[in-house]
């Protein structure tokens, strides 16, 4: 069960980090606005008193523009894509974990300079073995039918967003980013399944015997610490707040079983954006 609050409190966190900072801004851009206006006021006064002493209208002054937090932006990354694990030879016949889909939301505050602190949440449906890894198919309890495992993974990441162009108000610009994680396993209709072993196999005479090759079991709850590398492009303010992003990056689970698997990550999706960045 505390193994299952980790991703949600992530969730919660994004929540209540990144859309009271939205809110911040709407107020600050209000202030900001009627500031702006009284300062355009008083500026073109002046320029129409000095106009009067040299004769002809004097160059208009540019007035500095400004943001929340001096500079800082939101955004939310509503995304979808896949995953293609490597091989883990340690568990035998070229076994590895499933290729499939991975679904999530990413957040993240960007500050001047274009630096971003960004956190984020996914999901793997089948966070299982490509093969089974026994003969038999036979789960921890005894009975046939290994369960199916998913996983839920979590991240706080520093990225850099650099090259900032803007055509007709939209903004485009790539960015890199890496960062700490963790991954945690949930087994579905059980507590437990195999990884690689377990069950019985047939000897020379054809008796089934237990498994004498090792074993591994993933339960309900084990965490394993993940880090992820990569970048991506933005093309941000598309249809007002809204825009798209792509993004491909690697993800290693240093201590997996005493393995070391990998996979690139490839996702796309919506991107949401606050603040003038």
């Amino acid at each position: 069960m505390k193994a299952r609050f980790v991703p949600r409190f992530l969730l919660i966190l994004f929540v209540t980090g990144i859309f009271p900072v939205a809110t911040l801004h709407a107020q600050t851009s209000t202030q900001t606005t009627t500031d702006t206006t009284t300062t355009d006021s008083t500026q073109t006064t002046t320029q129409s008193t000095t106009s009067q002493n040299c004769g002809t209208p004097c160059p208009p002054q540019a007035l500095p523009r400004t943001s929340i937090g001096g500079g800082t932006s939101a955004e939310l990354y509503v995304n979808a894509g896949g995953i293609w694990p490597s091989r883990m030879d340690e568990f035998g016949d070229n076994n590895k974990i499933k290729a499939q889909g991975i679904y999530g939301i990413k957040g993240g505050l960007i500050f001047g300079g274009g630096s971003e602190l960004e956190v984020s949440v996914g999901y793997l449906n089948q966070f299982e073995p490509s093969r089974s890894p026994n003969p038999f198919d036979i789960n921890p309890t005894g009975g046939f039918g290994t369960p199916s495992v998913f996983a839920f993974m979590y991240d706080v990441n520093w990225a850099w967003n650099f090259g900032n162009r803007r055509i007709l108000g939209a903004k485009f610009e790539p960015y890199i980013v890496a960062g700490p994680g963790g991954l945690t396993a949930e087994v579905r209709h059980g507590n437990s399944a195999f990884f690689e072993g377990g069950g019985v196999v047939l000897d020379a005479s054809g008796t089934a015997i237990p498994n004498p090759g090792p074993t591994k079991i993933i339960h309900s709850g084990d965490t394993f610490f993940t880090v992820n590398y990569g970048g991506g492009f933005k093309a941000a303010n598309l249809w007002g707040p809204i825009g798209l992003r792509a993004d491909l990056r690697g993800r290693t689970i240093p201590n997996f079983f005493h393995t070391t698997p990998s996979w690139p990550e490839l996702t796309a999706g919506l991107l949401v954006s606050w603040g003038q960045q």
